[in-house]
């Protein structure tokens, strides 16, 4: 956007070289995994959209981020209006405001969190950098203490609700520390493979292979591009020496397992302990 409000010729040159250099490394990627590459980072990603989430994201921003938020929509009419006039900054700033909040709406996506919001706040904490100096050269001393106040109001704010929310989170896991060990201790001295969901990390704490992620794999079933019968029938054989399901509320917002998973689980497996907000299955053969 930049170059355009410069030169054109030259940002058509760059967008060209750019997209031959992404298709080329891509090309390259797919048929140096043999598929792998499209299956992991373009097929397995296509979730489908649940515009609740958009709006809990939405509401989120707002809790966190409310007085970013008004001054960046304040700002956005006036960079517009400089786009007309073809200035540089205002295409930077207006361009990548437009692309982030487009990549804003994929929060909408099944499996997405917060994170999804960050190219949205980099482009807004851009726009209102740029609204603090122009404030500072037209506003009268005591009318520029009000959009400030507003940033200082809502830094603390935000502050205030991250030092809540990980003070909640680690004593959460603080209370939780000695069920993880117990947990580690039972996959650890399992004999054969594991299958998890939320708590995958502890497979790769006791050296042991993720066989797959449910969640990907889940999605990939609905999407009907793989076939989950052959894990079926090895779960159903009881080859996995234990599963760990979570059974947190959130897990419910977000599917892990199939149906059919979850109904191949309940056939050959029995939910022996919960540690961790996990429910670990033994295969039923041998449970006591």
């Amino acid at each position: 956007c930049w170059l355009a409000a410069h030169e054109r010729r030259w940002a058509v040159r760059f967008v060209a070289l750019f997209a031959l250099l992404v298709a080329g490394l891509g090309a390259l990627a797919v048929w140096w995994t043999d598929g792998g590459f499209w299956l992991h980072v373009v097929v397995a990603n296509r979730n489908r959209l649940e515009w609740w989430r958009l709006l809990l994201g939405v509401y989120m921003l707002l809790l966190f981020a409310a007085p970013l938020a008004v001054i960046t929509l304040v700002e956005v009419p006036r960079h517009v209006r400089h786009v007309r006039r073809r200035q540089a900054r205002s295409w930077l700033l207006l361009g990548y405001f437009v692309g982030a909040s487009l990549s804003a709406l994929t929060i909408a996506k099944v499996g997405s969190n917060v994170n999804y919001l960050l190219e949205w706040c980099a482009a807004s904490v851009l726009l209102v950098g740029v609204g603090v100096v122009r404030w500072q050269r037209e506003m009268t001393p005591t009318a520029r203490l009000l959009p400030l106040g507003l940033l200082i109001a809502g830094l603390g704010l935000a502050l205030w609700e991250d030092t809540t929310f990980l003070e909640t989170t680690s004593w959460a896991a603080h209370e939780l520390a000695s069920e993880v060990e117990q947990l580690e201790a039972l996959v650890c001295a399992a004999e054969g493979p594991v299958l998890a969901d939320d708590m995958m990390s502890v497979l790769v704490v006791c050296g042991k292979e993720i066989y797959l992620q449910p969640f990907e794999y889940t999605h990939l079933v609905e999407d009907g591009v793989w076939d989950q019968q052959p894990l079926l029938d090895a779960i159903r054989a009881q080859q996995f020496a234990l599963i760990l399901m979570s059974d947190t509320a959130w897990h419910g917002l977000d599917r892990h397992w199939t149906p059919e998973m979850e109904a191949a689980i309940r056939e050959a497996y029995t939910p022996a302990e919960r540690l961790a907000g996990t429910l670990v299955y033994h295969p039923k053969s041998r449970t006591p």
